[in-house]
């Protein structure tokens, strides 16, 4: 009877220990390459996160902790990342990293995995059209960026709309969207 005794309060202790481990959750960071600046505001947004919850009590009374390494600005690298993340379990829940491209590699991996991700910074309409499963978008896409400047044109009167951009996909992607509301207003 002590030995049953025994192994019951050793799983109770370790039921114990299961619950007060925190919520692991992981998230490639461009911290290096040319994307680094950008998703510097990227990454602070997620600390600030973790620090408000942990502050409120956590996930589900669970503490909160992140784990952040740095897919050096690449999509391929993002790939890897994810890969590693979710070997193991080494995490609970996955956040998509800065950019879309990065965000497309994660996804796959995170699809291929058959764990959620959230997508919180990849807005590119590719992300958003693709069939996924796993993948949650919080992400504006960017053709809503592009789609409200017809509306404003419209209502101040103007009759004809130049659509200038810059040669980057997110730039792209706004310029086509509004020079598409633009022709569905009759602007011309």
């Amino acid at each position: 009877v002590s030995f049953l005794i025994r192994i019951l309060l050793l799983l109770c202790a370790a039921a114990a220990q299961a619950q007060d481990a925190p919520i692991v959750v992981g998230a490639g960071i461009s911290q290096t390459g040319m994307l680094a600046p950008l998703a510097a505001e990227y990454r602070k947004g997620l600390e600030l996160w973790r620090d408000e919850v942990n502050a409120a009590g956590g996930l589900f009374g669970r503490r909160v902790e992140l784990r952040l390494p740095d897919d050096e600005s690449s999509a391929v690298r993002a790939a890897e990342v994810y890969r590693q993340l979710l070997k193991a379990g080494q995490v609970d829940l996955l956040i998509g990293p800065f950019g879309s491209a990065a965000t497309l590699m994660a996804g796959a991996e995170a699809e291929r995995a058959r764990r959620v991700m959230i997508n919180g910074a990849g807005a590119s309409r590719t992300v958003h059209r693709r069939g996924t499963r796993y993948l949650f978008q919080t992400a504006v896409p960017n053709i809503a960026f592009g789609e409200g400047i017809a509306e404003v044109a419209r209502g101040a009167g103007l009759r004809r709309l130049w659509i200038l951009s810059r040669d980057d996909l997110t730039s792209l992607e706004m310029a086509q969207a509004a020079h598409d509301a633009a022709a569905a207003r009759g602007l011309g």
